[in-house]
């Protein structure tokens, strides 16, 4: 199942910012101005393949933001801050 949230003026993402979504395979959260993915953000997301935080004011994203062994796809293009 694909979930976008581009152009949502998400700006942080904290610990289990989804809640336990298991059917979610890819996200999408370009161009939301977000500067901040903290640790665990996206660890209700079991079966995540896909995911795109393209376009955003990131500058760092931590090892422990995602804990998903199905991750295929990681899209960090146009990040301001990287």
């Amino acid at each position: 199942m694909r979930l976008n949230l581009d152009g949502n003026s998400i700006r942080n993402l904290t610990k289990s910012a989804f809640g336990r979504l298991p059917v979610v395979s890819e996200l999408t959260l370009a161009s939301n101005g977000m500067d901040n993915v903290t640790v665990g953000a996206f660890e209700g997301l079991l079966q995540l393949q896909h995911l795109d935080l393209s376009g955003n004011n990131l500058s760092y994203v931590p090892p422990g933001a995602f804990k998903s062994e199905e991750m295929i796809f990681l899209f960090l293009l146009h990040c301001s801050g990287m």
